[in-house]
């Protein structure tokens, strides 16, 4: 009750979009959101070989050093973004919201975990078992 109707726009890219292009669709959108220029937006792409290294990286999830990965073709990035090290490639679907949590009214910790619990059932929908919820992790495990 007392909910308003919201408008999520949804783009599905066809092919493989590289990090760094795919991160500047992010930026651009964040600033045009929050300037309420778009409305809430959701991208829903593959990348090429990419690992991506996180603000709290754990020594013993690189098992290359970045010449490595790369003579194998992946790209490094190193984000400003939280968490460890994570590989995106293709055949994964990575989806990247740009929501204003505010006029959500939901807080960041309350919608990755609805966006988890999302994720989990529809892993189910295709008979897939996954799990999230682990302890001091984000994200959702098959």
């Amino acid at each position: 009750m007392g909910r308003h109707p919201r408008t999520l726009l949804v783009r599905i890219f066809d092919g493989l979009v590289g990090y760094s292009d795919g991160l500047a669709m992010q930026e651009s959108l964040h600033a045009a959101r929050r300037a309420s220029k778009v409305h809430d937006t959701l991208l829903v792409l593959q990348h090429k070989h990419v690992y991506t290294i996180g603000k709290r990286p754990s020594e013993r999830n690189i098992l290359a050093d970045e010449d490595e990965l790369r003579a194998c073709g992946a790209e490094v990035h190193k984000t400003r973004r939280g968490g460890d090290v994570t590989y995106h490639g293709p055949g994964q679907f990575v989806a990247y919201p740009v929501v204003n949590l505010r006029e959500a009214r939901v807080g960041p910790r309350a919608y990755v975990e609805g966006l988890e619990d999302v994720m989990i059932d529809c892993a189910r929908g295709f008979g897939v078992r996954a799990r999230g919820r682990v302890p001091g992790m984000t994200g959702v495990w098959v």
